[in-house]
């Protein structure tokens, strides 16, 4: 089944593994705030190093990037407040 342009741009926020460079499947959100909790929720499951970025598929903008460190993870906000805190 191919997917028409309307049912994408119905959620248009994605996860993308940096280190792996591919889409995280299934985590498609229609809002930016969802986006940012399901990659934390993913981050749960992941290893010490992994760089998981929020972006929007109609603009391109990247809108968070979450690293999961030894002790917890840390995020990098791209749409400009501040930068490098840990969570």
């Amino acid at each position: 089944m191919k997917r028409t342009r309307q049912e994408e741009s119905s959620r248009p926020f994605r996860i993308w593994d940096a280190n792996e460079k591919v889409d995280v499947r299934y985590r498609y959100y229609s809002h930016a705030l969802n986006a940012h909790w399901g990659c934390l929720k993913q981050m749960l499951w992941t290893k010490v190093g992994v760089t998981l970025e929020i972006y929007s598929i109609v603009n391109g903008k990247l809108y968070g990037q979450y690293t999961r460190t030894l002790t917890g993870v840390k995020f990098v906000n791209l749409r400009g407040t501040k930068d490098g805190q840990t969570l």
